[in-house]
């Protein structure tokens, strides 16, 4: 079940105690984000959800993420456009590893993206892969 900002918001704020992780999930294919929602909070990773640039933006304002997943072709919107938030150089006041997903990857798609991923999965992938790549993610962030 896709929920909208108010009802994520409400979700956050009841079950932040619960979680231990947070990633943001940007992906404005619902079932896509459904899927990586169920396997994330299988666990026990807290997610919130955003299907476009905007949104992602005002959630990014409002929690502190552990991690974001990103989808590069966000029906008319590039992705990549938020990582300019993400950067050292952006209005965030910390910064945050991107994982990003992505079809359609090509040289110069990931040279722009290069220096502010941590790393990209080629869709389709499978949750082993996923989690694979987030939970050092989780680690490495405990440790600092």
């Amino acid at each position: 079940m896709h929920m909208n900002f108010e009802e994520q918001s409400n979700a956050v704020q009841t079950s932040q105690a619960l979680h231990r992780y947070w990633v943001l999930v940007v992906e404005d294919d619902g079932d896509e984000c459904d899927y990586l929602q169920s396997l994330l909070e299988r666990h026990n990773v807290g997610v919130v959800a955003a299907a476009n640039l905007r949104d992602a933006a005002r959630r990014m304002q409002m929690q502190k993420f552990d991690c974001i997943l990103l989808d590069l072709n966000l029906g008319n919107e590039r992705g990549e456009k938020i990582l300019s938030l993400i950067d050292e150089r952006g209005s965030l006041n910390y910064r945050v590893p991107v994982i990003v997903m992505s079809g359609n990857l090509d040289a110069e798609v990931i040279g722009r993206i290069r220096s502010s991923v941590r790393h990209v999965l080629v869709k389709p992938f499978n949750g082993n892969q996923l989690m694979s790549r987030l939970f050092p993610i989780f680690h490495s962030r405990e440790a600092a």
